[in-house]
C-alpha cells in the first residue's frame, strides 16, 4: 500500500477563486475532505451556532465550517504563499490600493472588506500588525456585511 504524503503549508499555492476556492480547499467541503487533503487538525473551536473553527500548520491557517460541517471560510496568515488575481497578497507592496482596481473597499472593525472579492483583510495598515486575509463564501458574505 503506498502512503500519500500529505502536503507542508510551505509548499501549497493558496491561489483564491472568489466564493469557489482558496487552494486546495473547496466552499462546501466537509471537514473530512479537507483532513484527506491537509491532514487532520490541530485545534478544533466549537461555536454555538453548530459551526467550528479548525487551526492547522500551527494557527496559521483556520478553516470556518457552517453548522452542516461545511467549509464556509478560510483564514490565511502572512509568510503563505496566497494569490488572487496575480497578487501575491502577503509580498505585495500598496495591496489595499492594487485591490480597489478590483473592487471598492469598507472599513469595518479592523479589516479592509471588499465584498466583490470575497476577502477581508487586516493588518496591512501602517502599523504592519500581523498579517491576515480571511476569503469567504456567499453564504458567510451576509455575516461580514452585518
Amino acid at each position: 500500500m503506498i502512503m500519500k504524503k500529505k502536503p507542508s503549508v510551505s509548499n501549497i499555492a493558496f491561489q483564491i477563486v472568489s466564493f469557489e476556492s482558496v487552494g486546495p480547499i473547496n466552499f462546501g467541503m466537509k471537514s473530512s475532505e479537507i483532513d484527506s487533503l491537509l491532514g487532520p487538525c490541530e485545534v478544533i473551536i466549537k461555536h454555538k451556532d453548530g459551526g467550528n473553527d479548525e487551526r492547522r500548520f500551527n494557527s496559521k491557517l483556520s478553516i470556518k465550517y457552517n453548522f452542516k460541517n461545511e467549509c464556509v471560510e478560510v483564514s490565511l496568515e502572512k509568510n503563505l504563499n496566497v494569490m488572487l488575481s496575480g497578487i501575491s497578497i502577503f509580498k505585495t507592496k500598496n495591496l489595499i490600493e492594487k485591490l480597489s482596481k478590483f473592487d471598492n473597499p469598507v472599513e469595518k472593525v479592523g479589516f479592509v472588506i471588499f465584498f466583490k472579492l470575497g476577502i477581508a483583510l487586516t493588518g496591512f495598515g501602517i502599523k504592519k500588525d500581523d498579517k491576515t486575509i480571511s476569503v469567504f463564501s456567499k453564504e458567510n458574505l451576509v455575516k461580514w456585511k452585518i
